[in-house]
């Protein structure tokens, strides 16, 4: 070993990247005086500048907690400042039909099923807007003309037909236009005698015009107490 050179190290030579180094023997290397263990040197960040690299502990998110929570904070309290939504109204569902050339509307909360050149079988009846009788799913239920009911011309024999669904009875009608189903405020409520149309209820406004609404229930009850001998609206 030579004079003057503190035992455990080697003697400098040539290092392999260049220059000259004391290469360690035999025990760790010496950590640098004035920095605290932990952390890397400084050196040349990846986006520019120079950055301590922390080793062994992960960085600091209090300030990004603390700023959700006060987010939190403060949508909650913002609900409670505003005013309260009101609900949408539910659409309207319509069967478009017609009466001859006539256009009308049901609406279809009220329909049980919808039928296409249903066998009749005719019975004797005073009543004009009866037809006669049809099955549908093992039950048999009366079968009365529309047009008549709302005082119109009767047609000879009508192709569609449609089960209420608070009755046991059928409607005939001519034709069937389709389905609609509108926004609440299509649905118009005009002021005039009912007497003047029974069983009609609102005017539907689309883009084919307007059809006012038939009111089954109407016509339900018409047919109940006709049934019973009272005095109904006119049948005929």
């Amino acid at each position: 070993m030579s004079a003057g050179r503190a035992p455990g190290r080697s003697q400098a030579g040539p290092h392999p990247l260049g220059g000259s180094a004391d290469v360690p023997v035999g025990r760790g290397a010496d950590i640098p005086a004035g920095r605290a263990p932990g952390r890397s040197q400084a050196g040349p960040h990846p986006l520019g500048g120079s950055a301590d690299v922390p080793v062994g502990r992960g960085a600091d998110v209090t300030p990004m907690v603390s700023q959700r929570a006060a987010q939190l904070r403060s949508d909650f309290d913002r609900s409670f400042a505003a005013p309260p939504r009101a609900p949408s109204a539910a659409p309207v569902d319509l069967l478009a039909i017609r009466l001859g050339e006539q256009p009308y509307a049901l609406r279809l909360a009220e329909i049980a099923g919808l039928f296409a050149d249903k066998k009749l079988t005719r019975l004797p009846q005073s009543v004009p807007a009866f037809l006669g009788i049809a099955g549908f799913r093992r039950s048999v239920v009366p079968v009365y003309d529309l047009s008549v009911l709302l005082g119109d011309p009767g047609a000879a024999s009508p192709r569609w037909l449609v089960i209420a669904a608070a009755g046991a009875f059928a409607l005939a009608f001519d034709s069937f236009d389709g389905y609609l189903r509108l926004a609440p405020e299509d649905i118009a409520q005009p002021e005039h005698s009912a007497a003047a149309r029974p069983h009609l209820r609102g005017l539907a406004s689309a883009a084919g015009g307007l059809r006012p609404i038939v009111d089954l229930a109407s016509i339900l009850q018409a047919i109940e107490l006709r049934a019973h001998g009272l005095v109904p609206p006119p049948l005929e």
